[in-house]
This record gives structure tokens, C-alpha cells and sequence, in this order.
């Protein structure tokens, strides 16, 4: 059989098998409903998730297995990890870990395999400039991971601000209606199915079943997601007494602030992005016009 067939061969089935487990632990895996009852949702968020992908690797095959017990030993390295990006996103940190080692390692074997093909096929080439390729494409992977959790993130945090208008809207309404501000704060986190919606409305049960207060509970999520806007709703509600019109004021005041800011956020964004975009169009204008004056040019030079 050809040697290079062989080697072709062998680097894409290498090269499938990374990414099977890969993609294997980076899928979520169904968590029996006794396990997930049994989690003690009373602490961080970031540790219930790191409970909730060890029920989740014991449960599924050895590939998941795998990439838990993977996960769990990344996670005792001391590297630097986006902590507050990650709980965004709702990964744990050894899969985030994981996902940065297990790509910057497939990109490494990228040069080895093309320089083993090359050999097999007769044409050798020197190995420090395929694996020096690979080592540059490695180490962009491994900058790329970190880029595309924190792009991630930002849309996440920008949607739970846009995601706060409308909860403090709520609970400015359900506080003039008569209700008491645990009754209002649970309520209003009720009114929608979206995951921000979701979000505030575990954290405030949580803070409620492990004896705290609803206040407490969206003060340290806004901490650990790094959105201060959940803090304020916090001290809003902490400082509020039983005076309805005085607090439905309030409430309604920060929501259109946080409106105005957000919008103000946008167009901000909107006259970055139109400045970056004349960059990419005076090249154009300029490989254009030089492409009309190179004839001229150069019949110039030649005359």
C-alpha cells in the first residue's frame, strides 16, 4: 500500500479521535434527576457546576469519564482563568481548561503531521520549520480560546443589563401593587424563561434555602458575574422600606437610567466600529488607485 496513504490515514483518524473527545467533553450531559435534587445549590455557582460535570461525567461513557477525571486535574493547575466569564457562560474551569489544552495540542501536531506526510512521500523538509509553524499556531489556538470566552461573556452580560430594564420594571410594579420586596423580587425573577430571568430566580432560591437574604443573593451574583447592576438592584431593594410610591420612584429611575446608559453604551460602540471601518476602505482606495497608475508608471519608467 502507498506510505502516504497510510500516514493520511493515520493523521486523520489522530486527528478524529482528539476531536471526538473533544467535542465529547465539551457536550452536556444528562444528570439523573436524584443527583441533581441531591446538589447543594445553598453554595457558589461556580462550584455547583463543578459538582454538577463530576454527576455528569460518572454518569455518561468512558469518553466523558475521561474528559472529567482530564478536567478535574487541569483544574488543580495554577494557571489564570476568567473566572467571572466563565460562570457567564456557565463553564467550569476544568472544561474550559480542557478545551484550551486539548486545541493548542492538536494545533502543535498539526506541524509533526505534515512533516511526517511530506517524509513519506518522498519530499522531506526540515522539522524546525513545520513544527515552528505549528508552536505559532499553538499559541494563537491557545490566545483564540480565551478570546472567544470573553466574546462570549460580553454578549451574555450585555443581554442580563438588557435583561435588568425589564426586572426592575417588574419589580417596580409588583412592589406597587402591594407585595413585600422577597415577594416582588421572586416574583418579577418568575415572569420570563430566559436564562437571565433563570439565573437571578436560582440564585435568589438558593440564598433563601441556605437561610440568607434575596438581597444578599443578587449582591454576590452580581460579584462573581462582575455585573454591578445586580448590586444596585441589591442595595435598592436592602434600603427599601414599606412605602410603595417611594420605591415603584426608585426602581423606575434606575431602569431608565441603565436604558440610557446602555444606549449611550451603543452608540458609542457604533462610532468605534464606522472609524475602524475607514481603515479597511482607504486600502481599498489606495490598492485601487495604484493598480490604475501602475500602466502609467511604468510607461513612464520605461520611456
Amino acid at each position: 500500500m502507498n506510505p502516504l496513504l497510510i500516514g493520511t490515514l493515520v493523521a486523520g483518524a489522530l486527528v478524529g479521535l482528539g476531536v471526538y473527545l473533544l467535542v465529547a467533553s465539551l457536550v452536556t450531559e444528562r444528570v439523573s434527576l436524584t443527583d441533581a435534587v441531591g446538589l447543594d445549590r445553598s453554595i457558589t455557582h461556580m462550584s455547583v457546576l463543578e459538582q454538577e460535570s463530576t454527576t455528569s461525567a460518572a454518569a455518561a461513557g468512558w469518553a466523558t469519564k475521561w474528559a472529567g477525571k482530564a478536567e478535574v486535574k487541569l483544574n488543580s493547575w495554577r494557571l489564570t482563568t476568567p473566572d467571572a466569564d466563565l460562570a457567564l457562560i456557565e463553564w467550569t474551569r476544568g472544561r474550559f481548561l480542557l478545551a484550551r489544552v486539548a486545541l493548542t495540542g492538536l494545533a502543535v501536531l498539526v506541524g509533526p503531521a505534515m512533516w511526517g506526510m511530506l517524509a513519506l512521500a518522498g519530499a522531506p523538509l526540515w522539522y524546525s520549520v513545520p513544527q515552528g509553524m505549528s508552536l505559532l499556531l499553538g499559541l494563537f489556538v491557545w490566545y483564540a480560546v480565551g478570546l472567544w470566552v470573553k466574546g462570549q461573556a460580553a454578549a451574555r452580560r450585555l443581554e442580563m443589563r438588557e435583561a435588568l430594564v425589564s426586572y426592575l420594571t417588574l419589580l417596580a410594579l409588583y412592589k406597587a401593587s402591594g407585595d413585600g420586596m422577597v415577594g416582588a423580587l421572586q416574583q418579577a425573577a418568575t415572569d420570563s424563561d430566559a436564562w437571565t430571568f433563570r439565573r437571578i430566580d436560582a440564585r435568589l432560591a438558593a440564598s433563601v434555602r441556605a437561610g440568607g437574604s434575596p438581597q444578599g443573593g443578587l449582591r454576590r451574583l452580581g460579584d462573581e458575574l462582575g455585573i454591578g447592576e445586580l448590586g444596585d438592584v441589591a442595595d435598592i431593594a436592602a434600603t427599601a422600606g414599606l412605602e410603595g410610591a417611594g420605591v415603584f420612584t426608585t426602581l423606575l429611575a434606575r431602569a431608565n437610567a441603565l436604558r440610557n446608559q446602555m444606549q449611550t453604551d451603543a452608540e458609542a460602540n457604533a462610532a468605534a466600529n464606522s472609524v475602524r471601518l475607514g481603515v479597511p476602505k482607504a486600502l481599498l482606495v489606495a490598492t485601487g488607485v495604484a493598480f490604475m497608475m501602475y500602466p502609467l508608471i511604468t510607461s513612464i519608467s520605461g520611456a
